[in-house]
């Protein structure tokens, strides 16, 4: 927000270099005129682009930045483990046996307090392993100190946002049931990534926890519900964006509208001086419909400017916890965003364009 904003700030002087380099036609008397009236009249090509910068820049920072998350805790989830077969669902369940010596890890979702201070307690989601040993085998997590082998009833696997993370040290847990307080052993530490790397105990310190998630190297029999819900809170999450970008595509479409119409409004004699120089109607309102179209031109491309800035942030930010970078440009509703904004700004041109150059 406070670079979009910043950039809006600063669209007055930023609108004249821009318009220099957008590939507006250098032929024609009309491309001519688009060009130099566009960078010239600063103020009223400043006045389009600033929402239209805000627009697109919102919608390529808010989608770009949460599909880039999304894809990146989807590539964190497939690059953390060895397993060939993958089943997840809220009552998965370990087959009554593993022929071949099939090896299966199992885990579920629990949670574990740390004291933070004298009186701060943080709450961590972290995950209960049925088998270590299997959890050890099938685990490629981002460790950077000690080993997943050493995991036991006794210890404790954290990532670097802990306070204590030195391997052997003790950390002072309470757990999810408000048992406790318990000593565990560091047995490893993991890189943050994208947040779901660790904490990991087992069973044993998750009292009540139900397995979700089941990995192994081979194809199992029947594992329970093994359904992939977790797109719901994606979904939401998306529409919600959705919205978002709705409210402030139409608070962008009545500042367009309303701004083109005024200044438009009172161009009667700049128009009459064109067709007087020979224009014909229809060049003038070429002329003035491109110059819309220009100012829109220059507002996106200081928002997909904006976009690529908070978005490359985004993947220093990932790359510095060691997570993937993954990321993902909105195209559509940027793209859609833009589109919108050049209708309207033809439109609320042309209108005005038309009846004063009769």
């Amino acid at each position: 927000m406070l670079l979009t904003g910043g950039a809006a700030l600063l669209a007055p002087l930023l609108v004249r270099p821009v318009a220099r380099l957008l590939p507006v036609p250098r032929s024609g008397a009309v491309g001519l005129l688009v060009r130099e009236n566009g960078a010239a009249a600063v103020r009223r090509t400043a006045a389009v682009a600033a929402p239209v910068l805000v627009t697109v820049a919102l919608a390529g920072t808010l989608f770009g930045a949460s599909e880039s998350v999304a894809r990146a805790k989807e590539t964190e989830a497939r690059e953390r483990t060895t397993a060939a077969y993958v089943a997840e669902g809220p009552a998965v369940k370990l087959p009554p046996r593993t022929d071949g010596g099939a090896v299966v890890a199992a885990s579920g979702p629990t949670s574990l307090f740390v004291r933070d201070g004298a009186e701060a307690v943080v709450k961590y989601g972290a995950r209960a392993v049925a088998d270590p040993a299997a959890f050890a085998a099938l685990s490629r997590l981002p460790v950077v100190a000690g080993d997943l082998r050493d995991l036991d009833d006794r210890s404790i696997v954290v990532n670097e946002e802990f306070e204590r993370r030195r391997v052997g040290e003790e950390v002072e847990v309470w757990r999810a049931d408000g048992s406790g307080p318990v000593r565990l052993r560091v047995a490893a530490v993991l890189a943050r990534g994208t947040g779901d790397n660790g904490p990991y105990v087992t069973r044993a310190q998750a009292p009540g926890a139900v397995l979700d998630r089941l990995e192994s190297d081979r194809p199992l029999p029947a594992a329970g519900d093994a359904s992939a819900a977790p797109a719901a809170g994606n979904r939401a999450a998306a529409t919600g964006l959705r919205l978002v970008l709705v409210l402030v595509l139409l608070y962008t479409v009545i500042a367009l509208a309303s701004t083109l119409l005024m200044a438009t409004s009172v161009r009667g004699g700049e128009l009459a001086s064109l067709r007087l120089a020979g224009a014909t109607r229809a060049q003038a309102l070429r002329a003035v419909t491109g110059e819309a179209v220009l100012a829109v031109a220059i507002g996106t491309a200081l928002g997909l400017g904006v976009t690529a800035a908070v978005l490359g942030a985004l993947g220093a930010g990932l790359a510095a916890l060691s997570a993937p970078v993954v990321l993902a440009v909105p195209w559509l509703p940027t793209g859609a965003a833009a589109g919108v904004c050049a209708l309207v700004a033809v439109a609320a041109s042309a209108l005005p364009a038309w009846r004063l150059s009769r």
